[in-house]
C-alpha cells in the first residue's frame, strides 16, 4: 500500500498511520468490553465545551491549563463515583503540580 504513488503527502501520512494502527482499529470487535463508538467521551466533554462557549473561553494560557487540570480531576472523581468534597483535600495534599 505504501508503494502506491499518492498525490498528496496528507493522504500518504494517513495511510501510514492506518497501517501502524491496523491492529487496534477494530479492538471493539475482538473485545466486547470496548465500546464501538466514542459517545461516552463526547458526552463527558459536552458540559465543559458548553461552559467554555457560554463564558467566552479562557483569557490566558495559564487559565486554560488550570481549568483543564481541575476538570480532569473532577471528571475522574465522577467516573469513579467519588465526591470532590470528600476526596479533594487528599488530592491537593498529594499533588506534585
Amino acid at each position: 500500500m505504501l508503494d502506491h504513488p499518492y498525490q498528496s503527502q496528507h493522504c500518504y501520512r494517513f495511510v501510514v498511520n492506518l497501517l501502524l494502527e491496523k491492529e487496534n482499529l477494530f479492538e471493539f470487535v475482538k473485545n466486547p468490553e470496548v465500546d464501538g463508538t466514542n459517545s461516552a467521551a463526547e458526552r463527558a466533554i459536552r458540559p465543559p465545551v458548553i461552559t467554555r462557549k457560554i463564558s467566552g473561553g479562557s483569557r490566558s494560557y495559564a487559565g486554560a491549563k488550570n481549568y483543564e487540570v481541575l476538570l480532569s480531576v473532577v471528571q475522574t472523581l465522577h467516573q469513579n463515583e467519588k465526591n470532590l468534597l470528600d476526596h479533594g483535600s487528599a488530592i491537593v495534599l498529594t499533588s506534585h503540580g
